[in-house]
């Protein structure tokens, strides 16, 4: 292959990767919401395979994982719950929502008050920052 036609290709794939991986996270994003969906409904079971499936889809859905760990823990499969929600954490360390759902499992499932004050805690800090830098904007915009 000529280097001229290697080069055309380079800049095909470079072009075409990205998009495919957009392309699958707003996929996952999609079949995630539909997860959400079954498990309000009160389908845990269908709810925790659509879930599964949006992780398939894309192992970054920090959605994903936080609503199939809900879906866990009103199963009482509360190790698979408690590695959800750290997943979720681990992918994104400044989502107070997976801090307060692993701090609920804490509390109510594993009966450990110092972990769930712990990721309360964390949480309450998060949220807090957001508060603080929304003001910060309202006021600099003033």
């Amino acid at each position: 292959m000529s280097p001229v036609r290697c080069c055309c290709w380079l800049i095909v794939v470079a072009l075409f990767v990205p998009a495919v991986g957009c392309s699958s996270a707003k996929r996952a994003e999609q079949i995630a919401d539909k997860g959400k969906e079954q498990l309000f409904d009160g389908d845990r079971k269908q709810a925790i395979s659509t879930l599964t499936k949006a992780i398939k889809t894309d192992p970054g859905c920090r959605k994903a994982y936080i609503f199939r760990g809900m879906c866990y823990a009103e199963s009482n499969q509360v190790q698979k719950a408690l590695r959800d929600y750290t997943k979720a954490i681990d992918l994104d360390p400044n989502d107070s929502y997976a801090y307060e759902q692993r701090a609920i499992l804490y509390r109510t499932k594993l009966k450990d008050k110092a972990k769930a004050k712990a990721d309360a805690d964390k949480a309450a800090a998060l949220r807090q920052g957001v508060r603080d830098e929304q003001r910060e904007l309202y006021n600099s915009a003033r």
